[in-house]
């Protein structure tokens, strides 16, 4: 099917995307928590539901744009970000 390169989708189990999303954005990372197709949607991607993807974890979904623009550095300060969401305990 088609697809667009570049993207990726996370999923984290009993995590809220639009709270890893604001703390990205309070780090100045910007990423999105819909599909790609529908990036106004809020809700569970339906690409989401079709491959069954369990509801805690479907829930928990951010997706990262990176284009020719982006730095491997930059890749690797997101994903630094990322861990240190995941592994801090939440409030």
């Amino acid at each position: 099917g088609e697809h667009i390169p570049g993207n990726i989708s996370l999923s984290f189990n009993n995590m809220e995307g639009e709270a890893i999303l604001h703390r990205l954005d309070l780090m100045g990372i910007c990423v999105s928590t819909g599909s790609a197709c529908d990036s106004v949607n809020t809700q569970v991607s339906h690409v989401l539901k079709a491959i069954r993807t369990p509801e805690g974890y479907a829930k928990g979904t951010v997706r990262i744009s990176l284009g020719k623009n982006n730095t491997p550095a930059q890749a690797e300060r997101i994903a630094d970000s990322l861990i240190k969401i995941v592994k801090t305990p939440r409030e």
